[in-house]
């Protein structure tokens, strides 16, 4: 081998990640985006991801498949009887009817420079919550600012 980084995509690797993952093992994959920005950094961080339980609660970051294929990583910000309402950190609009066999991982821990940051710890709990509570004063940011942008 001569050392060099192969790149693969994601789908290629699903049949690997699903096997880790369902023995019980952890993967880590590279954060790429921006949906999820500040509390996920793409360049950065990676995120952990481990086998999710039969539920998944309000705050949770499950790794998912969307219908058209795509891979996301988003926080659960609510359910209904369509399944799982998701958003990302950095996102106004949410996604409705997530289910459950949609979910490959739940997001356990974030690599972030060397250290392992577990999602339940304070200062990872502390994201959670601010953006929680900021995400209705960013959406009313938003169309403030495309309402501008339209009358330049």
């Amino acid at each position: 081998m001569d050392g060099s980084i192969k790149k693969v995509r994601l789908e290629q690797m699903l049949p690997i990640i699903e096997e880790k993952i369902s023995s019980g093992g952890e993967v880590s994959i590279p954060v790429t985006g921006r949906s999820m920005y500040p509390t996920l950094k793409q360049g950065r961080d990676y995120a952990v991801l481990s086998k999710a339980p039969a539920h998944l609660k309000k705050g949770d970051i499950p790794f998912y498949r969307r219908e058209n294929g795509s891979f996301v990583l988003h926080r659960i910000v609510g359910e209904n009887e369509d399944g799982y309402i998701l958003c990302g950190d950095n996102q106004t609009e949410k996604e409705y009817g997530i289910k459950h066999s949609q979910v490959i991982a739940v997001m356990t821990y974030v690599e972030r420079n060397g250290e392992r940051i577990a999602v339940d710890s304070p200062a990872f709990l502390h994201e959670k919550y601010f953006h929680r509570e900021i995400r209705f004063a960013r959406k009313v940011g938003s169309k403030i600012k495309r309402t501008l942008r339209k009358k330049k």
